[in-house]
């Protein structure tokens, strides 16, 4: 086996492969021929002699220039490469390497200039690419990108197909990597990367369906030149100078050690809760990436859970007369990465007064499943849990969860949630849903009295405003909120279940959905308005100034703050008048039917679809509403930090909780050095945390270690097809967006403005079925794909052009 060999010296990629087979591995390099271009001008006819005697009747015809892969540039994929070439064909061959040559274009130098050729691997059933750390940072990982079902050798590098990314943390245990092909991969690069020491490296390989693994290029990483200073103290020089950095590797371990810890204790079982153990998620229930991000500032995340995980969601599904829990946190932190933990999701989705043995097998049943479908993470409502008796119920539970429960239980279950079911589909003034929607009215109210008017002369009592304004946003703003957004998951589960069942076509749910308007509807033609001068700029404002692009981020400015939010409007695209819809006899019937099928017969189909508007309606007007509230807090924030000199920035790394705590305590100048020591303190943890890379779901200790990037199954809106250029949005409206497919990281009501500018099409990053985005595109009949995951996202935001084909589900770079 091998020693390092730090006095390696890079070269040509022929050159290298070839010093390479000089030593003894246990990966098998492909036999090769190297030759430089003048040779091959004055050779052609012995170098096409020499390679069909020595690497047979297939060979692969690969560039080796002299400005390619070197350490700091490495131009990747600048140059030809041609796969499977007949090596019988002596006119094939000729052209292979006349394209590989021809590809050097003016850099070509005769004398040092090669091209390589490699005996075309068989039986490759894996093929991909493997950095030893992460390229754009330097970050502790290996990346490893691959393709474990086309069979080809060149997807990955190509950039065509699907490919799959796992990152795996330099110090992980094999025992972490599930698959056996991702330990052989892990295995194999790091044999390699002993052999070349520090060096950072890019591998191109391949395994064979024997288990074999096929080096067919290794290259020195070219960015290195671009990590930061602290990272790496010394960039590495062409011809292959060891590379060094400093403890960022300990450090990170020591961080992931204690994530580990933190995760072994929270894991377990807790008193209160059903369910043996949890599935943390970030796109689950309250899908805290979507609203906050992934990576959220400690002011945003601590809003958010002040506001809403911390108690309102649990409150308000007590209410609707789910599962009472004991006071518990819906989100958990794990390296500055935002989680929800699903076990708390379930035991709330469980109707009350439930068996407590039939409610700890069906908690644990739901995360079993959740376990072997992480990819519907985002979908547990529909997919996962079932939160209410639809119309699919008996069939659905028996094919997902037959036999979970005795006959007796199962019975009991069907009947709890069937109440349930009946409770909250209760139109009447004093059911959960006209409550809520009352106490919406009563915040809302509240604000038209003027008491979101900050008191700014005075920083005691603007932080004792600060906690009115919050309190008045939770009791009458995300509580009530909480519960309008769950009768709009009820609605829409039983309006998918009742198209399942036939009584609806997709087409038609599709035209009910585009035929009411919500209140940003109001705002996309009010705004219209203003453009054209038909309503003033100041109205327009003082309605919805409060909206920001970052519900939850002090650093995204308001559109009142935000003077050129009327710019680059001047196409509006917009749908402005909705066509009405009307069941027909036999839909009305067939609906009507299911209704009483299933015990609810004092339900009619008309009387549901006001119902499943009502809730739409409500459930953005009560997001409007409350905004107002957080959006004045961030504001008054922002004044409060003018007292103390803090920037929005710098406020942006405080909790809530450290702001408001200052409307209690004299000692301020002791306070507000402690503030900034924090403040110090937080930016240091957030950068250091950014270099963690953490998955979407995290079902055990080896998945903080070894982190499949998901691919996420998008939630297609509409059956139309477009094809345009994509442009990625981020908080600044400084974009015209007339014929673009729009790509925006979460679906935020503050992105709103986009719908003026006549968007050909929209993509997020993260999202559900039922997020404010996908009800925004449904209501206005524009083609998107609502959360389509972080790999996906990143692939098509690095194209110029997509084509979205809702009616195929797909997507696809152009």
């Amino acid at each position: 086996m091998n020693h390092k060999n730090c006095n390696f010296k890079f070269s040509s990629k022929a050159e290298t492969l070839h010093a390479l087979q000089q030593h003894e591995f246990s990966f098998y390099i492909p036999d090769l021929l190297h030759f430089t271009t003048a040779e091959w001008a004055a050779s052609k006819v012995d170098i096409i002699d020499q390679i069909r005697s020595k690497l047979g009747n297939s060979v692969a015809v690969r560039s080796s220039a002299s400005a390619e892969d070197r350490a700091d540039s490495s131009m990747a994929g600048a140059f030809e490469s041609i796969l499977n070439v007949n090596t019988k064909d002596t006119s094939e061959v000729t052209k292979a390497v006349q394209a590989v040559i021809a590809s050097y274009k003016g850099s070509a130098t005769a004398e040092t200039d090669r091209v390589l050729v490699q005996k075309m691997s068989s039986d490759i059933i894996l093929s991909g690419v493997v950095m030893t750390r992460i390229p754009d940072s330097g970050a502790n990982y290996y990346v490893f990108n691959y393709d474990d079902e086309s069979g080809l050798t060149d997807t990955v590098t190509s950039g065509q197909g699907d490919s799959k990314t796992i990152l795996v943390f330099r110090d992980a245990k094999e025992e972490y990597c599930d698959s056996p092909r991702v330990k052989a991969m892990l295995h194999f690069t790091r044999e390699l990367e002993d052999f070349f020491g520090e060096i950072p490296i890019d591998i191109e390989f391949g395994i064979d369906a024997r288990g074999k693994v096929h080096l067919f290029q290794v290259r020195p990483i070219a960015t290195t030149k671009n990590w930061r200073t602290d990272l790496v103290l010394k960039v590495m020089h062409a011809g292959g100078v060891a590379l060094q950095h400093d403890d960022s590797t300990r450090q990170h371990k020591s961080h992931l050690q204690y994530i580990e810890k933190f995760l072994e204790n929270y894991l377990t079982r807790r008193n209160g809760l059903y369910g043996k153990t949890t599935i943390l998620s970030n796109m689950a229930d309250w899908n805290p990436a979507e609203i906050i991000g992934a990576d959220p500032s400690p002011l945003a995340s601590s809003l958010y859970r002040y506001i809403i995980t911390a108690e309102s969601w649990s409150v308000a599904r007590a209410k609707m007369g789910y599962h009472t829990l004991p006071r518990s946190d819906l989100m958990v932190m794990l390296g500055g990465s935002p989680y929800i933990d699903t076990r708390l999701s379930f035991n709330s989705f469980l109707p009350c007064n439930l068996d407590k043995e039939a409610s700890e097998k069906l908690v644990n049943a739901w995360t079993e499943r959740l376990y072997a479908k992480p990819f519907l993470h985002d979908k547990i409502e529909f997919e996962i849990a079932h939160t209410i008796y639809d119309f699919n119920f008996e069939h659905t539970f028996k094919e997902r969860y037959d036999g979970v429960l005795s006959q007796r239980q199962a019975s009991e279950y069907s009947k709890r949630l069937l109440e349930l079911t009946k409770q909250n589909l209760n139109f009447d003034d004093d059911g959960s849903l006209k409550t809520a929607l009352y106490e919406i009215e009563v915040l809302a109210t509240y604000q038209k009295q003027g008491k979101l008017k900050m008191p700014i002369d005075n920083p005691v009592q603007l932080a004792a405003w600060l906690n009115v304004v919050l309190s008045d946003c939770i009791r009458y703003g995300t509580v009530p909120f909480s519960i309008i957004a769950r009768h709009g998951f009820i609605a829409e589960a039983m309006l998918r279940s009742a198209a399942e069942r036939g009584a609806l076509t997709v087409k038609r749910v599709d035209e009910f959905k585009a035929s009411f308007s919500t209140i940003l509807s109001e705002l996309t033609k009010e705004c219209s308005e203003v453009i054209r001068g038909d309503r003033s700029s100041e109205e327009f404002l003082e309605k919805y100034g409060h909206l920001r692009p970052g519900t939850y981020d002090i650093m995204s400015r308001s559109y009142r703050e935000t003077p050129n939010v009327f710019n680059n409007t001047d196409q509006i695209g917009v749908k402005l008048g909705h066509k009405n819809f009307k069941l027909t006899s036999a839909e009305e019937s067939s609906l009507s039917s299911l209704f009483l099928e299933i015990g609810l017969g004092h339900i009619n189909a008309n009387s549901f679809l006001q119902y499943f508007i009502c809730a739409v309606r409500g459930r953005e007007y009560a997001k409007f509403v409350f905004t107002k509230n957080l959006s004045a807090a961030l504001d008054g924030v922002a004044e409060w930090g003018k007292h103390w000199g803090f920037s929005r920035e710098e406020l942006s790394y405080l909790t809530i909780e450290e702001i408001l705590s200052s409307a209690y305590t004299s000692s301020q100048d002791l306070f507000s050095r402690n503030l900034g020591r924090q403040i110090e303190y937080a930016q240091i943890e957030r950068q250091f945390n950014r270099e963690l890379k953490l998955g979407g779901v995290i079902c055990d200790i080896g998945d903080i270690y070894v982190v499949p990037i998901q691919r996420a199954e998008a939630n297609f809106v509409t059956n139309k097809r477009v094809e345009g250029e994509c442009i990625l949005l981020d908080n600044s409206t400084e974009h015209s967006l007339a014929g673009k497919i729009v790509c925006i990281e979460g679906a935020d009501p503050g992105y709103d403005w986009i719908f003026v500018q006549n968007i050909a099409g929209l993509i997020t990053r993260y999202g559900g079925t039922n997020s404010h985005m996908a009800i925004r595109c449904a209501e206005l009949g524009l083609p998107a794909a609502i959360g389509c995951g972080e790999s996906a996202f990143a692939s098509l935001v690095s194209g110029k052009k997509i084509g979205l084909y809702c009616d195929e589900r797909t997507i696809r770079k152009l």
